[in-house]
This record gives structure tokens, C-alpha cells and sequence, in this order.
């Protein structure tokens, strides 16, 4: 489960995730508060619910499109923003290939490449 947090440090505010145990995370905030925590579950929803239809749907119009072909212009265009912003990212172009949709019932029972 992700736990959202709003930080404000002084005059320093931050917005972080964090993948933690909502019960320790009730646990460790009211220690630091100085008061007893008492989790309830009203409700939850999925990350991701994923619509197996709808992706086979596109899958196939994706497949009846073809590759993807990009100018040379476009793919010095990409190299160029992965170069600056890709924070280490190879810049080796685009790949416009049409990959399979994988059923990976092992991660959250979702269509995940």
C-alpha cells in the first residue's frame, strides 16, 4: 500500500510516497504526536484495475497500424531530450516496434509489459 505524505519543514514543504505499512505508519506517527493511533478500513480501490478488453481492443488496432516509422528528424529530436533529461538513459532513438500485451497473472492479476 502507498501512504501519501505532505511534509512542511520550516519554510521547506514536500510531497512524498512512500510504500510502507499503513498500520506502522499509524504506529510511528502518533508516537511522535504523543497520542494512541486506531486504523479503520472504510473503503479501498486497486492502483490499477486494468480492462482486458479494452487492451485487446488496441492491441489489435495497434497490430493492424504496423511499426511505427519515425523521421530522422524525430529521432534526433528524442536522442537530444534523453541526452539532457533522461537522468542516464541511453539515448538510442525511438523504437516504434508493436510489442504482445503479456497476461502476467502474478502482479496484481494485470496486462503489464
Amino acid at each position: 500500500m502507498k501512504i501519501y505524505f505532505f511534509l512542511v519543514l520550516g519554510s521547506i514543504s514536500a510531497f512524498a510516497c512512500a510504500q510502507i505499512n499503513p498500520n506502522k505508519a499509524a504506529v510511528i506517527a502518533a508516537m511522535m504526536a504523543g497520542v494512541e493511533s486506531n486504523i479503520k478500513l472504510l473503503s479501498g480501490d486497486y492502483d490499477l484495475l486494468v480492462n482486458e478488453a479494452g487492451a485487446k481492443v488496441l492491441q489489435s488496432n495497434l497490430e493492424a497500424l504496423g511499426p511505427i516509422k519515425y523521421t530522422d528528424d524525430e529521432i534526433e529530436f528524442a536522442n537530444r531530450i534523453m541526452k539532457e533529461y533522461g537522468h542516464g538513459i541511453e539515448a538510442n532513438g525511438l523504437h516504434g516496434e508493436i510489442k504482445s500485451i503479456r497476461n502476467n497473472e502474478t502482479r496484481s492479476g494485470g496486462w503489464i509489459n
